[in-house]
């Protein structure tokens, strides 16, 4: 399994590259299970890996805009990292990310990107 997740690893940074020009550096596991063998074919290809702690919901389709949107602003955090998806027909994260970002905004939240965030982190 680590050659398969080397190559599918590969792979899905070859893809990004084609279509943003940029090589990514993190790596967010499906469903946020990793195992040894994952983290280390993660890390000798490079990636660091990074987890999350809030589900935005948005993977569920009969989940409404507003519902959508209350539940990121009630259970965010400062720190958080919010999964959201945009793959597939029918989710409606694109739709309602501007309102979520608003109403974070409003809170006095301030987002940033994962390199943001470690950039941001004290040494140990």
């Amino acid at each position: 399994p680590a050659e398969a997740q080397r190559q599918e690893l590969l792979w899905t940074q070859a893809a990004i590259f084609s279509r943003t020009g940029i090589l990514p550096r993190f790596f967010r596991p499906p469903y946020g299970e990793v195992d040894d063998t994952l983290i280390r074919s993660v890390a000798d290809a490079g990636l660091i890996t990074v987890e999350y702690d809030l589900p935005a919901g948005d993977a569920d389709f009969h989940v409404s805009d507003t519902r959508l949107v209350d539940w990121v602003v009630r259970k965010s955090l400062p720190g958080s990292i919010v999964i959201m998806h945009m793959n597939h027909p029918g989710n409606k994260t694109a739709e309602v990310l501007p309102a979520i970002i608003r109403s974070l905004r409003a809170r006095g939240l301030e987002l940033s990107t994962i390199g943001g965030m470690l950039a941001e982190r004290p040494r140990d």
